[in-house]
């Protein structure tokens, strides 16, 4: 598999000085979490019975801080939590931040029986709200 580019350089007129954007070929975390929560929004309108998606939820296991980039709530109360990463270090490097926040999630869904759940495509979306259908119904 080769690399392939990941931005296009687009200069930008300017008379003062030189100018550029760089657009991604790739989609960011951002527009990976866009994407999922507009699909458990319509997926939470479908079912239409107490369930809520709130984005950036802090959590506390114990003294350990965890912030989850989307919680599904049923009745106030959370069902699911899901990490939107644009790739995800499987490296298990225990120096690598991902790896920590990695191990604070694994915590939390143990104590709490709160699944935790890994998007990191937009090719797994679909994915996703299958299996937040399948915790919520």
């Amino acid at each position: 598999m080769g690399w392939k580019k990941s931005f296009y350089v687009i200069p930008v007129k300017s008379n003062e000085a030189d100018l550029c954007v760089l657009y991604s070929n790739f989609p960011s975390e951002f527009d990976i979490q866009t994407e999922l929560y507009g699909e458990l929004s319509l997926l939470c309108h479908e079912l239409d019975n107490d369930i809520e998606i709130k984005s950036e939820v802090t959590a506390f296991y114990d003294k350990i801080k965890s912030r989850f980039d989307i919680m599904i709530f049923k009745s106030r109360i959370p069902v699911c939590a899901i990490e939107v990463k644009r790739y995800w270090d499987k490296s298990n490097n225990k120096e690598h931040q991902q790896y920590k926040q990695k191990i604070k999630y694994e915590m939390f869904a143990r104590a709490s029986d709160i699944p935790v759940l890994y998007c990191t495509g937009m090719n797994e979306v679909e994915g996703i709200i299958k299996q937040v259908r399948n915790i919520i119904t």
